[in-house]
């Protein structure tokens, strides 16, 4: 079940920003919960690779955001178009991409407390991402979909979907967030082996 309190759980959930990005998460959700569900994750992780970085208290907040509505600019795609792309031509889903990018610079720049990310949410769909809290979003939106369960399709282990991001680091996708992306996993690795252990020890 879709749930708005998990767009940025901190100081910030009063704040106007966020409630103005929640706002455009809920109308994407209308139209497609799994897509405003992975929104929601890809902001959360976004927000997890910024803070591993070192960034600023704003700048996570900011790649927080940015992932949270990279997905909005469905909300003008008809339903049947978005349930038809896994099926459709490259030339087909290069044409919907488009104008989902189109509406997501538009719906984000329309709201105030946001519009200044409309240009960041829109560069997700470029060769060149100028920013670095949208190059976090990048790596954090590609991870999380190829990790997701879909209803069209299951999703892949993370040691997988790693790999499949360590290949094309330095391209599409920023080396030093993907290295980041890996030592965080690393650490998540570790955490739950020890407590794999520390379970078998009190069991034994």
């Amino acid at each position: 079940m879709f749930n708005t309190a998990k767009v940025f759980a901190s100081r910030m959930d009063a704040d106007e920003r966020t409630m103005a990005a929640a706002t455009l998460v809920q109308r994407l959700a209308a139209k497609n919960d799994e897509l405003a569900e992975h929104a929601l994750e890809t902001g959360s992780l976004a927000a997890r690779l910024a803070q591993s970085m070192g960034l600023s208290y704003d700048d996570v907040v900011e790649a927080s955001l940015i992932g949270t509505l990279h997905e909005v600019g469905a909300i003008a795609v008809p339903a049947a178009v978005l349930n038809g792309l896994e099926f459709a031509a490259p030339s087909e889903v290069l044409r919907v991409q488009r104008a989902e990018r189109r509406a997501a610079v538009a719906l984000v720049r329309s709201v105030a407390p946001i519009a200044d990310l409309a240009d960041a949410v829109g560069s997700q769909f470029d060769d060149v991402v100028p920013t670095l809290t949208a190059r976090i979003v990048v790596v954090a939106d590609q991870y999380d979909y190829l990790v997701r369960d879909f209803e069209i399709r299951p999703g892949i282990s993370g040691h997988e979907a790693l790999a499949v991001l360590k290949r094309h680091a330095g391209v599409r996708y920023d080396r030093h967030v993907v290295a980041t992306l890996g030592s965080m996993l690393r650490l998540v690795h570790l955490r739950e082996l020890m407590e794999e252990l520390g379970a078998a020890c009190c069991r034994a």
